[in-house]
C-alpha cells in the first residue's frame, strides 16, 4: 500500500486527564525508531479519535491534550493526522487565539514526524498570510520541498475527454525542446515550461486562455538533479486520473474511475547521482495539476543542496544506473500503516478504530468501515466508538445513502437520551439526522434545550443560526448571526457571511463596515479581500476597492486573474485607455485567448477604435469561428451585408408566387411546398449557420388546419420573414401566442412564408451535428428543394452521405477558399403511403453529413463504465468469500454466485434500483449484472467486458446504417472464463432464473443466436458472434390440449408453456402477484389463445416457485354448445384459432413499396380431440406453405378414435417484394381456408 494524506475532519472527542498524565510519563521516543510499548499506541489513537469527534462542547482542554500528546510522542506517524484535526478545531470561532503560540511551538519539537512538520508548516503559513504577515508565511512555508518548476506539454487525446489507459508519444520517447507533435485538437504542441504560482506548489499543465481547446491529456517533466545516489520517496498530489515515470520506469497508475487512494500518495524511488527525470501524465480535462515533493522515509524532504530542480527549458539526460545494488523503498509508513504494524503490541478496539478512521477519509470507506464495526463490537457501550462508526457510515459513500441513513439513526436511537446528549459530537449528528428526517422544528427545540443550559456555547449558536436559515427564519437567523459575530473569539467568518446578509438586504454601506471589521482580523484573507473591494465599488469608493484588490494579490502581482480585474475597474469607470493598456499586455502572455481577444474589441470600441475593435474581434473569429454573436457584431460595425458568400443561393418569392398554378397532385394535398430551402455555412471548427427559406401554399380547409402555428420559426435563432400573403399580395404579420406563433388571414389560396436563422456550436472532437435533409415526402409536393453546403475546402468532418439521390443533382462549386454543394430535386410528388411500407427516411431522397466514428474513444469509455460499476468493495469481497467457502472449482463458485444473485433481487422491472452492485447487495433491488461480475471478480474467476449488438441476420432494423456510431452496440455482457471450464455469457438484463452458463433466448424481438459482439480489448476491440438459441427456441408458446366432446360441449384441458426468456420473466411477474390478481391474469391468457364461448374453470400454475422449471400452466375450460347438428352430420368449428392472417397482412394485390413484416411470430398448437361416442366422418389432408419469411403447417392424424390437430408458425422479420405480394396474399388466404374448416363427425 502506498502511504496517503490524511484530510482534515471538523470535529474531535474528549479528553481524559488522568490518560494524559500516564501518558505524559512515559519515555521519551527516538525519531527513528518504533514506539515499543503498546500504551503510547493506545493513546495516539484514542487521543485521535477524541480530537476528530470531540465528546465536549468546549475544545480548549482537548486541543491542550492533543498538543500534549503530539509532544510526548513526536515520532509517530499518525501525528500527521492529529496535527491536521488540532489544527481544524484550534480554527474554531470558539476557541481562543490563545493556544496558537502552543501550537507554533510544535515545530521545535525534537523528532517530530515530518509529515507533522509539513502540515504545521503548511496551515501556520496561510494562517500568517491571512494575518497579512508575508515574512512569517514566506518563513514558515514548505513551498521551496516542492518542485516549483516542470516542462509540459498537451493537450493530447481523443473525442473521449478520460485519456486514461490512451497511449500518447512522450510515453515512448520524450520529444526535443521544440519539437512539434500532434496534439489533441489538430494542432501543434510543444514542451513549454511552467511554474507554481507565488504561494502555491501545484504546476497546473494546463496552457493559459485555451478553455476547453486546452483540455485533454497533459504531460508534465520534472528534472531533478541530486547530489548523491540514495533511496527516497517522491510524494505526488494529484485529484485526477494520472500515470507517472520514475527515469522511465512507471511508479504510478490510479484511474479515478474505479482506483481508489487519496489525493497525496507516496512512491518508492532511487535517486540517481546527477540528473533524474519525473514524467507525470494527467488524463482528466477537469484537473491537470500535480505537486511533487522528494522526502525520506520519516517524510523529511530533500532540499537544496541535496537536489536541484531545472528551472530552464531544456532536456537532460538521465544519470546512469548507479553501481550499487540500491532498490527502491516499497512501502512508505504513514498512520495507517504505523497502525497495522503497533498493533501485534496494542491490538484494542481504540486502536483498530482510529485505523478505521484514516483508512475512510483515504478514500477506503468500504475497509474503514468494517475496521469500525470490529471496534465498536468489542466495546459497543463506549461512546467515542459508537461515533466513530457513525462516522464510518457517513464516509462509506459506496453504501446508499438510505441505508448509511437508517443505520446512523438506530445508532443514535439505542442511545438512552442523556448520553447522547452530553456527548457533543453525537448530539450534533442527532441534530443532522433529525434535519435529514425533515424534523427541523425538533431539532431546534434540542437546540433550544441545550442552550438553555448553556446560552454562551458558540458552537450550539452556530448551529441554531444554520437551522433558522434552512427554514427561512430570515429575522431569527439574522439575529443568531449578529450574537455570534459580537461574542465568537475568532469571528472573521461570521462577520463576512453577516456582511453578505446586510448586502443582500440592500444596505452595501453597511456591509463595508462589517467587512472591514472582519479584515481587521485577518487582513489578507483573499475571500475577504474580494468581498470588501466588491462592496467598495459598490458604494462608489473605488480607490478603496482598487487598495483592496492589490492587496489581495500583494504576493502575485503578475497574477492573470488581478490584473484582469484591474482592467474591469478601469472599463466600468471608463477609463478605456487604461483597461486597454493592461489587456494588450496580456494578449502577449496569452495571445490565443478568445475570451481576451472580444474584450479588447469591445474595449477599442468603446474608445472609438473600430479598426482595432474589428481586427481583435476577426482574430477571436479565427479561434472561435462558433461565436456567431460576434460575428454579427462585425457585420453591423462593417456595415456590410451578412454573410455575402451566400448571395448566389437567395430566393425570389415574389417570381416563385407569380409562377405557381395549381395541379391535380396539389389539389390532392392540404399543402404544397413551393419553395424549400436550407443553406449551412459550416466554418472551420465545425460550428454551423442554418437559414431556411420556405414558401408554402394552402390548398384546403385541411391545409388551413395544419399552418395554424409556426413552431420552428418561433424557436429559431433569428427571424427574418414570417408572414401570410394573401391572393390580393398583402402580407400580414404572426401573433405570438403561448411561446409559437399563429398565422393570421388562413384561406385555401393563401402564401406562407417562413424565412429564420439558426446556429450550431462546435463540435469539438464529436462528430459534426448536421441536418438529415429530406427532399420529398408523403402529405405534399415539393416543387422546389434545395440544400446548399459552403464549407472549407480543406475540411475534415467527414463525408456526405446519400440516400436515394441521384448524382445529377449535386452540384460542387469553388468560392475562393469555400466549397459549395448544392443538391437540388424539383417537382416532387408525394410518396404514396401504403399498410406496413417501409420508413419514409428509407425512402425519400435525402443527404446527410457526417463520418464513421473510430471505435478506440468508445472502447475506453465502456470499459471504465465496466471497471466502475464492478469495484470489489468489501462487502462483495465478503459475500464471496461466504458463498465459496467449501467449493474448490471454479465453476462451482461461479454456479454458487449465479444463483445466488438470481435469488437475492427480482428483475429490474419489478423493482428498479441503483447499478452499483453494493446497492443491489444491500437493498436486494437492481440489476443483478454488475453485481454478479462484481462477485466473479472477487471470487477470483476472469471475465471479459463486451458490448453487444443485440440482433440476429435479418432481425437488424438498421443493418445498413448511414454512419456507424456508438450507439450500434447498445446492450452489454460480460464473456466469463472459469479456469478449468468453457467459458460462458452473462447478459446485462436476462431474465430472472436464466439457467446457468445459458444465454438467454433473445434480445427483444430477436434470436440470440448470430448477434455480433464485441469483446473491450484493445484498441478496436475483438469482434465475434454469439452462439445461443435460435429461431426454433423463441418459440412464444406451446399448447398442449386434450377436448372431449359431450353431450354437445368440449371440455377441455390446455397446458401452455412458454420455453423463451419471454416466459421466465412472465413466470417471474406471476409469482409476485396476489392469488386474486393471478386469477385476472389467467382469464387475460385464455382470451390471448383462445376464441369462443370458453368458460375458464380452474387454472394449475405448474411448478412456479422451481427457479429451473419453465413457465407453465394448466387451464380447465368448457365450450358449450360446441358442436352443431344437421342431419345426421354433427360438425365441430375449429378449435385452434386462426392465425387470420390474411386480416392481418390484407390489402390491395397491387403495392408500391415492399411489405414490411417487423417482428417474429410463432405458435406451436397440438389438440387432441376425444369424440366419446361419435366418429370422424372424414379427416382433412395436411397442408404446408411458405411464402415469403412465412412458414406454415397444419396436420391432421388419427389416433384410434382420437383426432391429433397440430398446427405450426414461423413469420420471421422480412420484407415482401411488391411483385410478390400478390402471391403472398394468396397464399395467406389458403391458410385462412385450411385453419377455418370444420370438421365432421357421425
Amino acid at each position: 500500500m502506498n502511504a496517503s494524506v490524511s484530510r482534515a475532519s471538523p470535529t474531535s472527542i474528549a479528553f481524559v486527564f488522568t490518560w494524559v498524565l500516564m501518558c505524559m510519563a512515559t519515555a521519551e521516543v527516538k525519531s527513528s525508531a518504533p514506539l515499543q510499548d503498546a500504551e503510547p499506541v493506545r493513546e495516539v489513537a484514542r487521543t485521535l479519535l477524541d480530537v476528530t469527534y470531540p465528546p465536549a462542547f468546549e475544545c480548549s482542554d482537548l486541543i491542550l491534550r492533543g498538543i500534549r500528546t503530539v509532544e510526548t510522542h513526536p515520532s509517530s506517524p499518525a501525528n500527521g493526522d492529529l496535527v491536521l484535526r488540532l489544527l481544524t478545531l484550534a480554527d474554531r470561532a470558539d476557541t481562543s487565539p490563545t493556544v496558537w503560540p502552543r501550537i507554533r511551538a510544535l515545530l521545535d519539537v525534537d523528532g517530530l514526524h515530518g509529515t507533522a512538520v509539513h502540515n504545521l508548516r503548511t496551515a501556520l503559513s496561510v494562517r500568517a498570510s491571512l494575518q497579512n504577515d508575508d515574512a512569517t508565511a514566506r518563513e514558515l512555508s514548505p513551498r521551496l520541498e516542492y518542485a516549483l518548476n516542470a516542462l509540459a506539454i498537451g493537450p493530447f487525446g481523443d473525442r473521449f475527454d478520460d485519456g486514461f489507459g490512451r497511449p500518447e508519444a512522450p510515453e515512448f520517447s520524450l520529444p526535443a525542446v521544440g519539437a512539434k507533435l500532434e496534439g489533441r485538437f489538430g494542432t501543434t504542441v510543444s514542451w513549454r515550461p511552467v511554474e507554481a504560482r507565488p504561494l502555491g506548489t501545484r504546476l497546473e499543465l494546463e496552457p493559459r486562455g485555451l478553455g476547453t481547446k486546452g483540455r485533454g491529456t497533459h504531460f508534465g517533466l520534472v528534472q531533478v538533479e541530486s547530489n548523491e545516489t540514495r533511496p527516497a520517496f517522491v510524494q505526488l498530489t494529484c485529484s485526477s486520473s494520472h500515470e507517472a515515470w520514475w527515469n522511465g520506469t512507471k511508479i504510478a497508475s490510479l484511474h479515478r474511475v474505479a482506483d481508489r487512494g487519496p489525493t497525496r500518495q507516496y512512491h518508492g524511488i532511487v535517486l540517481r547521482k546527477g540528473w533524474n527525470h519525473l514524467l507525470f501524465k494527467c488524463t482528466s480535462p477537469n484537473a491537470s495539476s500535480f505537486s511533487a515533493r522528494f522526502v525520506d522515509d520519516r517524510d523529511r524532504a530533500y532540499a537544496t543542496p541535496a537536489l536541484h530542480f531545472e528551472t530552464k527549458s531544456e532536456i537532460h539526460e538521465i544519470a546512469p544506473q548507479p553501481d550499487v545494488d540500491l532498490a527502491a523503498p516499497t512501502r512508505f509508513e504513514d498512520g495507517v500503516v504505523w497502525f497495522e504494524n503497533e498493533q501485534k503490541n496494542a491490538s484494542g478496539p481504540f486502536v483498530l478504530a482510529a485505523m478505521a478512521d484514516l483508512r475512510s477519509r483515504d478514500g477506503f470507506g468500504d475497509e474503514g468501515l468494517a475496521m469500525a464495526k470490529q471496534a465498536f463490537a468489542k466495546e459497543p457501550d463506549n461512546l467515542a466508538l459508537r461515533a466513530a462508526l457513525i462516522a464510518s457510515w457517513r464516509l462509506a459513500r459506496h453504501v446508499p445513502t438510505d441505508i448509511s441513513s437508517s443505520e446512523t439513526r438506530r445508532l443514535l436511537q439505542d442511545l438512552p437520551a442523556e448520553a447522547r446528549d452530553s456527548h457533543a459530537y453525537l448530539f450534533f449528528r442527532h441534530l443532522d439526522q433529525l434535519v435529514a428526517d425533515d424534523k427541523k422544528e425538533d431539532a431546534m427545540r434540542l437546540c433550544n434545550a441545550r442552550l438553555d443550559e448553556s446560552p454562551d456555547e458558540l458552537i450550539l449558536l452556530d448551529k441554531k443560526y444554520r437551522l433558522a436559515k434552512s427554514l427561512d427564519w430570515d429575522g431569527e437567523a439574522r439575529r443568531y448571526l449578529e450574537k455570534l459575530a459580537q461574542t465568537a473569539s475568532q469571528p472573521t467568518g461570521y462577520l463576512r457571511l453577516l456582511a453578505d446578509d446586510v448586502d443582500g438586504d440592500g444596505a452595501p454601506r453597511r456591509a463595508f463596515e462589517i467587512a472591514k471589521k472582519a479584515l481587521e482580523q485577518r487582513p489578507g484573507d483573499p475571500a475577504i479581500l474580494r468581498a470588501a473591494a466588491s462592496l467598495a465599488q459598490k458604494t462608489g469608493q473605488k480607490d478603496i476597492s482598487l487598495e483592496y484588490l492589490k492587496r489581495r494579490y500583494d504576493s502575485e502581482p503578475d497574477a492573470l486573474a488581478m490584473r484582469r480585474a484591474l482592467a474591469d475597474l478601469a472599463f466600468d469607470d471608463k477609463r478605456y485607455d487604461e483597461a486597454m493598456k493592461i489587456l494588450v499586455e496580456l494578449r502577449t502572455e496569452t495571445p490565443e485567448d478568445p475570451d481576451l481577444l472580444e474584450r479588447i474589441a469591445n474595449v477599442a470600441y468603446r474608445m472609438g477604435d473600430d479598426t482595432a475593435a474589428i481586427s481583435n474581434a476577426e482574430a477571436c473569429l479565427a479561434l472561435r469561428p462558433e461565436r456567431h454573436d460576434l460575428r454579427q457584431w462585425i457585420t453591423i460595425v462593417n456595415g456590410a451585408t451578412r454573410f455575402p458568400e451566400l448571395e448566389p443561393w437567395k430566393l425570389d418569392v415574389a417570381t416563385a408566387m407569380s409562377a405557381f398554378e395549381m395541379t391535380d397532385a396539389d389539389r390532392a394535398a392540404p399543402t404544397t411546398l413551393v419553395l424549400d430551402q436550407m443553406v449551412i455555412r459550416v466554418y472551420a471548427d465545425g460550428s454551423q449557420m442554418e437559414e431556411t427559406h420556405v414558401l408554402r401554399h394552402v390548398n384546403d380547409a385541411t391545409g388551413v388546419s395544419v399552418s395554424e402555428s409556426a413552431d420552428a420559426a418561433a424557436g429559431a435563432d433569428e427571424l427574418l420573414a414570417l408572414r401570410t400573403i394573401t391572393p390580393d399580395g398583402l402580407s400580414w404579420s404572426p401573433h405570438r401566442v403561448a411561446g409559437s406563433f399563429t398565422m393570421p388571414r388562413l384561406a385555401p389560396g393563401v402564401f406562407l412564408e417562413e424565412h429564420y436563422r439558426n446556429t450550431k456550436p462546435s463540435p469539438d472532437l464529436q462528430p459534426i451535428d448536421f441536418v438529415h435533409f429530406f427532399f420529398r415526402g408523403t402529405d405534399k409536393p415539393y416543387r422546389f428543394s434545395r440544400l446548399v453546403v459552403v464549407m472549407p475546402k480543406s475540411q475534415n468532418f467527414g463525408d456526405f452521405v446519400f440516400r436515394n439521390f441521384p448524382k445529377e443533382g449535386v452540384q460542387i462549386q469553388d468560392v475562393g477558399d469555400l466549397r459549395a454543394w448544392i443538391f437540388l430535386r424539383e417537382n416532387q410528388t408525394p410518396i404514396e403511403t401504403e399498410k406496413s411500407m417501409p420508413e419514409v427516411s428509407e425512402i425519400a431522397p435525402s443527404v446527410t453529413f457526417g463520418r464513421n466514428e473510430r471505435i478506440a474513444p468508445a472502447i475506453r469509455l465502456w470499459k471504465s463504465q465496466f471497471e466502475a460499476l464492478t469495484v470489489p468493495f468489501r462487502e462483495i469481497e465478503e459475500t464471496a468469500t461466504t458463498l465459496c467457502k467449501g467449493k474448490t472449482s471454479a465453476v462451482d463458485k461461479a454456479r454458487t454466485i449465479h444463483e445466488f444473485v438470481h435469488r437475492l433481487t427480482p428483475d429490474s422491472s419489478q423493482r428498479s434500483g441503483s447499478p452499483q452492485p453494493v446497492s443491489v447487495l444491500l437493498k436486494r433491488e437492481g440489476p443483478r449484472f454488475w453485481l454478479e461480475l462484481a462477485l466473479l471478480t472477487s471470487a477470483g474467476i476472469s471475465w471479459k467486458p463486451a458490448v453487444i449488438r443485440p440482433y440476429a441476420p435479418g432481425f437488424d432494423p438498421d443493418p445498413a446504417p448511414l454512419l456507424l456510431t456508438d450507439s450500434r452496440w447498445p446492450a452489454r455482457g460480460a464473456l466469463v472464463t472459469p479456469e478449468g471450464a468453457s467459458p460462458y455469457w452473462l447478459i446485462l438484463g436476462a431474465p430472472r432464473w436464466t439457467p446457468f452458463g445459458a444465454l438467454p433466448t433473445q434480445f427483444g424481438g430477436s434470436p440470440t443466436d448470430g448477434c455480433p459482439y464485441l469483446l473491450l480489448e484493445g484498441d478496436v476491440g475483438t469482434p465475434g458472434i454469439l452462439d445461443g438459441p435460435g429461431i426454433d427456441d423463441l418459440e412464444e408458446f406451446r399448447v398442449r390440449a386434450r377436448v372431449e366432446l359431450r353431450e354437445g360441449n368440449a371440455s377441455w384441458v390446455a397446458d401452455i408453456t412458454m420455453p423463451s426468456s419471454t416466459g421466465l420473466r412472465l413466470k417471474e411477474r406471476v409469482r409476485t402477484m396476489p392469488e386474486d390478481s393471478r386469477n385476472v391474469f389467467a382469464q387475460q391468457l385464455t382470451g390471448y389463445f383462445f376464441r369462443g364461448p370458453l368458460t375458464l374453470g380452474r387454472v394449475e400454475w405448474i411448478a412456479l416457485d422451481d427457479p429451473d422449471a419453465r413457465f407453465e400452466l394448466r387451464l380447465h375450460l368448457l365450450g358449450r354448445g360446441a358442436l352443431r347438428k344437421n342431419g345426421d352430420i354433427i360438425s365441430l368449428a375449429p378449435l385452434i384459432p386462426p392465425t387470420g392472417y390474411t386480416r392481418l397482412f390484407g390489402g390491395r394485390e397491387t403495392r408500391v413499396h415492399p411489405f414490411v413484416i417487423p417482428v417474429l411470430q410463432t405458435d406451436d398448437w397440438e389438440v387432441r380431440i376425444d369424440p366419446g361416442q361419435l366418429r370422424f366422418v372424414d379427416v382433412p389432408d395436411g397442408s404446408y406453405r411458405h411464402a415469403g419469411t412465412l412458414d406454415w403447417s397444419l396436420a391432421y392424424e388419427l389416433d384410434g378414435n382420437e383426432l391429433v390437430v397440430r398446427r405450426k408458425s414461423i413469420l420471421r422479420p422480412g420484407r415482401i417484394a411488391p411483385e410478390d405480394y400478390a402471391s403472398f396474399l394468396r397464399t395467406c388466404r389458403e391458410m385462412d381456408d385450411a385453419e377455418t374448416r370444420v370438421l365432421r363427425l357421425r
